[in-house]
């Protein structure tokens, strides 16, 4: 089934009314303060703003990305030249043209955020939704992309937080080379996971796939959304992948790659437990609020991704719009399970909360659900 764009209203819509709300939990950016590892290098700004001019920008993309990737088990592949960009969106975008440059068609795992297939399908790609159980199914998968020429996932996805094994990785990455089908690899909350901590660029530069991996700084720090986002391209696709970039940006600002290369160095694994700990705290907040409510249901599956989906009772609120619109109206901003649902795939239909918020703001949420009768 060829993607077709079901609604003008996207995920990054309902996102952005988030922002107005009085509790946001829309979107999954960071927005809470610093934890204990972080505070020290956010409060010295002015000193990371004079380290910004002690190296080129490049010296200081090569910085943020060799140690923040390093954090999550990563190490690129000799040659290999990641692009740097404003945003994960960017990167995307970016792969995208390059794809169809190259007169690919996609693959796209279904459910994931859904501007995945809408930039694909905006640079002329071709888009085919592929559902997640046939990553636990690689010959029914080798037989449901035969009809493309590349795949795209989502790895942890979002929202679900599925992961693959390093065995399971490499299995897929072995399939797509052995079918000649070219594998992106959205790879932006891997660092949630460590069980997904091996070296994805290993596992693909030994397989001989041809690949693209993005990558995200977004979803992790207290920086009021001064991020980054990481394109790294194989050899098939790293001219297209170097000229789209060019044709975009020369730099991101050389204070905000000094920022989140501080960040990763000196915050370091410190900073990612402490992380962890702010969303385990979170997600625990809101389930045991929301324990006895008739509406919602909390979600009981182990999780560790910064986000929560929340279950509700379908029979109450058919209409998922409708019900956002309705939090929005109490001041609680959401996103819905069929944004993620971008083919309409049957599913069981959930909101989701983000967690990377402070305590209070977790709390107001919570109490907004559990009131909802």
């Amino acid at each position: 089934m060829l993607f077709v764009r079901r609604s003008p209203t996207t995920l990054t819509h309902v996102e952005r009314r988030g922002l107005r709300t009085t509790v946001n939990l829309a979107d999954g950016h960071v927005w809470r303060g610093p934890t204990a590892a972080e505070q020290p290098i956010l409060h010295e700004l002015q000193d990371v703003y004079k380290t910004s001019f002690k190296y080129d920008p490049v010296e200081l993309e090569h910085k943020f990305v060799t140690s923040y990737l390093a954090l999550s088990g990563q190490k690129l592949p000799e040659g290999a030249q990641p692009l740097v960009f404003f945003s994960a969106s960017e990167a995307i975008d970016v792969a995208a043209r390059v794809l169809a440059k190259h007169g690919e068609s996609c693959a796209v795992l279904e459910p994931t955020f859904d501007n995945i297939p809408m930039l694909l399908a905006s640079s002329g790609v071709p888009v085919y939704p592929f559902k997640e159980a046939l990553l636990d199914d690689i010959d029914a998968l080798a037989r449901e992309i035969d009809k493309v020429t590349a795949l795209f996932v989502t790895l942890p996805n979002n929202p679900t937080g599925l992961v693959l094994s390093k065995n399971d990785f490499r299995r897929l990455c072995d399939l797509c080379a052995k079918k000649g089908k070219s594998l992106i690899v959205d790879a932006c909350f891997r660092l949630f996971v460590p069980s997904a901590h091996f070296n994805y660029y290993e596992v693909l530069d030994n397989s001989g796939v041809d690949w693209m991996v993005v990558e995200d700084t977004g979803k992790v720090w207290a920086t009021n959304d001064l991020k980054a986002g990481i394109l790294v391209c194989s050899e098939k696709y790293a001219a297209e992948g170097s000229k789209a970039f060019h044709d975009l940006v020369l730099s991101i600002s050389p204070f905000v790659l000094a920022l989140l290369w501080q960040l990763s160095e000196r915050g370091g694994a410190q900073a990612v437990k402490e992380v962890y700990q702010i969303i385990r705290s979170n997600r625990a907040l809101i389930r045991s609020s929301i324990a006895e409510s008739v509406v919602f249901r909390p979600n009981t599956a182990e999780a560790l991704l910064p986000v929560e989906n929340v279950f509700y009772d379908k029979t109450r609120f058919p209409n998922q719009p409708a019900l956002i619109k309705l939090l929005e109206g109490l001041g609680l901003g959401v996103v819905g399970s069929e944004g993620f649902y971008w083919a309409g795939g049957k599913h069981e239909p959930f909101l989701r909360l983000a967690l990377s918020r402070d305590r209070k703001t977790i709390r107001r949420g919570a109490n907004i659900l559990a009131q909802l009768q």
